[in-house]
């Protein structure tokens, strides 16, 4: 072995030597952690801020939890949660760059507003055909129902 491949570090006041061709970068997350999400689609791989909302410790499968929001400046984005263990496939995370746009607390929130106010417009919109609906109904089998009622009756 060349001195070369070889480094001498510290650990906690241990001194150890350390062949570089073997040694691995070991990276450390822990929860509310920002990352970017890198995530392959039928059309290449789009990446995504998010953050690492938890940690399932499965005795086979250790999972990791990620949460990001598909498009937060549109309020058709989805709050969508990725898990990622040992047999994942197509996607991979890094940690967020200080240079990076991150959704902030605010934007976040704005977000989920503009994703209420949409579902609520549907909802008012189901609401109207609703109630529409049931006011053709009624002028159009009044008179039949009123009919069938009478002929029930009469049966009985």
């Amino acid at each position: 072995m060349t001195d070369e491949n070889m480094r001498t570090i510290e650990i906690d006041g241990i001194k150890l030597e350390v062949d570089m061709r073997t040694a691995k970068k070991v990276e450390t997350y822990k929860v509310g952690d920002r990352i970017k999400i890198l995530e392959k689609n039928y059309s290449g791989y789009v990446s995504h801020p998010g953050v690492i909302v938890g940690f399932d410790c499965f005795e086979k499968l250790p999972t990791m939890i990620l949460c990001y929001v598909s498009n937060p400046l549109s309020s058709d984005g989805v709050l969508t949660f990725k898990y990622l263990n040992a047999q994942s496939k197509d996607i991979e995370i890094c940690p967020m760059c200080e240079d990076d746009i991150v959704p902030t607390r605010e934007t976040m929130t704005m977000y989920f507003e503009r994703a209420e106010a949409v579902k609520l417009r549907e909802l008012e919109d189901i609401r109207t055909r609703k109630e529409y609906f049931l006011r053709q109904y009624d002028v159009a089998f009044a008179a039949t129902c009123k009919e069938v009622a009478e002929a029930v009756s009469k049966t009985e």
